[in-house]
């Protein structure tokens, strides 16, 4: 009998070590990124989905979804910790992107620097970079109020 029970612990411990699924946090849950969401279970993750809206469309097929303002960098890393999440990614918005980076860099994910998504964000600092790179760009001017 204790044999048995040992043989069922071991078998217990192999499967939490070896074939836990990984969580994947989802920055969204509206249409735009329904199809993300369902490919990330499709792909067997387990889908970790916030969003500002309490009704968002990807409610419905996250396996895991909190209501959480787009600003709010805090509870957002509380729900990361929660589910140890392994990715973080979204699509289609670029809303998150600054949260997003310092998640990453935060909880030591892979994902752009801070600086990377500021100078996508920034037009200004975007076209910098391509002229200090000879990446061939259009004129600009920037105009300050």
């Amino acid at each position: 009998m204790i044999y048995l029970w040992l043989v069922y612990l071991k078998s217990s411990l192999v499967d939490l070590l070896f074939n836990m699924k990984k969580s994947i946090l989802i920055f969204g849950g509206g249409l735009n990124q329904y199809l993300l969401i369902k490919a990330a279970k499709d792909l067997d993750y387990i889908s970790v989905v916030i969003d500002p809206l309490p009704d968002a469309p990807g409610k419905e097929i996250a396996d895991f979804f909190y209501v959480v303002d787009g600003k709010d960098y805090e509870t957002t890393k509380k729900v990361a910790l929660k589910h140890s999440v392994s990715a973080i990614v979204t699509t289609q918005m670029e809303k998150p992107l600054r949260i997003m980076a310092k998640l990453a860099q935060d909880l030591q994910l892979q994902f752009h620097s801070p600086e990377v998504v500021e100078r996508s964000l920034n037009k200004w600092l975007m076209k910098q970079q391509f002229l200090k790179n000879n990446i061939p760009c259009a004129n600009g001017k920037l105009f300050l109020d």
